[in-house]
């Protein structure tokens, strides 16, 4: 006489259950974002760095001062007819030209440290208005000039790198 077949629902249904391969899938992942790690850090050492280093040679301009007048001197020597307005974290006046302006960082690039730098083609004179006033310059005409203002108060150099 053949025994009922019997099941082992105990077995089946409340014993351990385990994901085949388990192991081996969290030792892929691990690998996985080891890889992508390193690969980011390789990245940013042989790419990001340097372009951002490149960057900051392009904007960081030394050279003499601009001479700095008064509203009457800077109304005389064409101020009074500059018309070209660039807003860009102050409001930027210039007779001739062309400008190009970007953010720079004081420290690692934070937002909060963000100051305005314009390069000028060749303004002849600049008109810079922030919240702490108005300041002018004569770079005078065809001469290059760069501004930059940190944290209201902006500094011309005779110099730039305008590729405009």
């Amino acid at each position: 006489m053949e025994e009922p077949a019997t099941h082992n629902y105990r077995d089946f249904a409340f014993g351990k259950r385990r994901i085949p391969g388990l192991k081996a899938m969290i030792a892929v992942a691990v690998i996985t974002l080891g890889i992508v790690g390193a690969a980011e850090a390789v990245w940013h050492a042989r790419v990001v760095a340097p372009r951002d280093q490149a960057r900051d040679d392009a904007w960081e301009i030394k050279g003499p001062p601009c001479l700095q007048v008064d509203a009457a001197e800077y109304d005389l020597r064409g101020g009074a007819r500059a018309s070209k307005v660039t807003d860009f974290g102050a409001r930027f006046t210039r007779q001739f030209g062309h400008v190009d302006c970007t953010w720079m960082g004081d420290t690692g690039g934070a937002a909060q440290n963000a100051y305005p730098i314009c390069q000028f083609s060749g303004p002849n004179v600049i008109k810079v208005a922030t919240a702490k006033g108005v300041t002018y310059f004569v770079p005078g005409v065809g001469q290059p000039a760069t501004v930059e203002v940190h944290h209201g108060v902006p500094r011309c150099v005779l110099a730039g790198n305008f590729r405009g």
